[in-house]
């Protein structure tokens, strides 16, 4: 791309970075395809800029911020701008939109109050995400050496738990790995259908 990248700040908490890694895969991935279009976003037309809540608190005392603002999670000060937002997507508990040159996305584990409507929501996720776990259900719980593709460009064993969720005893009930699951899921959403829109808006 031609002339300089668009900065996106993206503020989180510690226990979002997955979703941040993700984001970060997505937007840093070569994945437009010549002659057919733009996946996503256009390839590197975005320089994504990670703030823990620290840093963006201290940011933002000092108000000289200027670029577009992604808010992951429940990130301090976010509770009042989530009333204002234009919603762009609200499924399974996972909502995200923006106002002006802020945007935010959020979940809530508890939301999948039944055991069906967890395992639709997980489907839909591996659909979306082109997940392929390449190892037996056997194998899942005892050795915990999973390998999961997103997208298939990138290995991620780091995250086998997230992903494998349907295969592991208890995991409907564990609202920290669905959180995690929803975030995929948002993140994954948010930049094939509505990221570049905020980004040029």
């Amino acid at each position: 791309m031609d002339g300089n990248r668009a900065n996106l700040i993206v503020v989180y908490k510690d226990k979002d970075e997955l979703a941040l890694n993700l984001l970060r895969k997505l937007i840093e991935g070569k994945d437009d395809i010549e002659g057919e279009g733009i996946v996503g976003t256009e390839d590197d037309s975005i320089a994504l800029i990670a703030w823990n809540e620290k840093i963006w608190l201290d940011n933002k005392k000092a108000g000289n911020i200027c670029s577009k603002i992604l808010f992951i999670g429940n990130v301090k000060g976010v509770e009042n701008l989530i009333p204002i937002i234009d919603i762009k997507y609200n499924k399974y508990g996972i909502v995200y939109g923006w106002s002006g040159s802020q945007a935010v996305i959020t979940v809530d584990s508890k939301s999948l109050k039944k055991k069906e409507e967890y395992d639709i929501f997980i489907n839909d996720l591996r659909n979306k995400t082109n997940i392929s776990i390449a190892a037996s259900d056997k194998k899942v719980s005892k050795n915990k050496k999973t390998i999961l593709k997103l997208g298939g460009t990138l290995t991620l064993p780091f995250i086998w738990p997230v992903l494998a969720g349907r295969h592991i005893k208890g995991v409907f009930d564990d609202k920290a790995l669905v959180r995690k699951q929803q975030f995929l899921l948002g993140i994954s959403e948010l930049y094939l259908n509505h990221l570049d829109a905020f980004m040029k808006g």
